[in-house]
């Protein structure tokens, strides 16, 4: 993969698979359009709503906050997970997941994958392949991504993947 900055202009407008929404794709793999293995997207979720996330069995999730300090993800049968600024959930994505109703909106980062085929997490870490800055942070401006030739490494509020 060639190295390249990804700025919020690169994104690309998707629908949810559910019609209830739109997602901004940040960047996938492979990139042409059809089935991927990993995506990065980023939603905003109505807090005035419960809303239903779409599922996407046969993949891993995985979630953080940009906006907003707080946002319930509530499945049929277990309690709802309060997911807070700073905090990564990960989940199954066959799972049937909605959100609790919160103050104002939220804007939510996801990463999609196929299981082990990617390591993802929050700050500081060594030898990624991506990163996507949810603060500006090493010449990275607030919202930007960057695709490395190179495994780095990345400190600040960032999110980062590891493939494997």
């Amino acid at each position: 993969m060639a190295a390249r900055i990804i700025t919020p202009a690169d994104w690309r407008d998707q629908p949810w698979k559910n019609g209830l929404g739109v997602t901004r794709e940040v960047a996938r793999w492979p990139e042409a359009s059809g089935a991927y293995d990993v995506r990065i997207s980023v939603a905003e979720v109505l807090g005035s709503r419960s809303t239903a996330f779409s599922t996407f069995p046969g993949y891993l999730r995985w979630s953080t906050l940009l906006a907003n300090d707080l946002l319930g993800l509530q499945t049929i049968d277990q309690p709802t997970h309060w997911l807070r600024a700073g905090q990564l959930a990960q989940y199954d994505g066959s799972v049937a997941l909605s959100t609790a109703i919160c103050d104002g909106a939220a804007t939510l980062l996801n990463v999609l994958a196929k299981p082990d085929l990617i390591e993802v997490g929050l700050g500081a870490a060594d030898a990624v392949d991506f990163v996507f800055a949810i603060s500006a942070v090493d010449a990275l401006p607030r919202w930007h991504a960057r695709l490395f030739e190179v495994p780095a490494t990345v400190t600040g509020e960032v999110l980062w993947l590891r493939f494997g």
